[in-house]
């Protein structure tokens, strides 16, 4: 049995998602930025499950470990493809910088006012696991959700 994992991201909300899912089952999961290592994955798909391939493979060679990755992105039906968010979910426009999660509930909501103030959506979770030799598995994951144009008061 697997006690221990390595999640090939810095980013601690989703660092948290792994964590909190993996320990009722007694798994360990360490950040990747916990390692000493000089690596960026291209991240250049702009698809979920190739973009997990490719950190996972990057990682796990540059650890010298099995490594679970993640990457993911947003998909809101009747939109054309070029508006899609896909895996740019926080990018707004052509902004270069990070919008605010502020910023990021302002363009979401004033996107699906302008598409009715209901849209069904979903997003798409690319994983993937593999070993400094290969990828030993990937799968992706597919969780819908309706958006409406009236933010919640509730934030975390």
């Amino acid at each position: 049995m697997i006690k221990e994992i390595v999640f090939g991201t810095k980013n601690t909300a989703k660092l948290q998602q792994i964590i909190d899912a993996l320990a009722p089952i007694g798994v360990t999961v360490r950040s990747i930025g916990e390692f000493k290592i000089d690596v960026n994955p291209s991240e250049d798909s702009n698809d979920p499950v190739e973009n997990a391939m490719e950190k996972a493979t990057t990682y796990a060679k540059a650890i010298g470990q099995v490594v679970l990755a993640m990457d993911n992105g947003l998909y809101f039906d009747d939109l054309p493809e070029e508006k899609q968010p896909g895996v740019h979910v926080r990018k707004i426009n052509s902004r270069t910088d990070r919008p605010s999660d502020q910023e990021l509930v302002d363009h979401y909501t004033s996107l699906v006012a302008g598409l009715g103030n209901r849209i069904k959506a979903y997003w798409r979770f690319g994983l993937c696991v593999a070993s400094p030799e290969k990828i030993i598995g990937q799968t992706e994951i597919v969780s819908h959700r309706i958006f409406v144009s009236t933010p919640s008061e509730k934030t975390q």
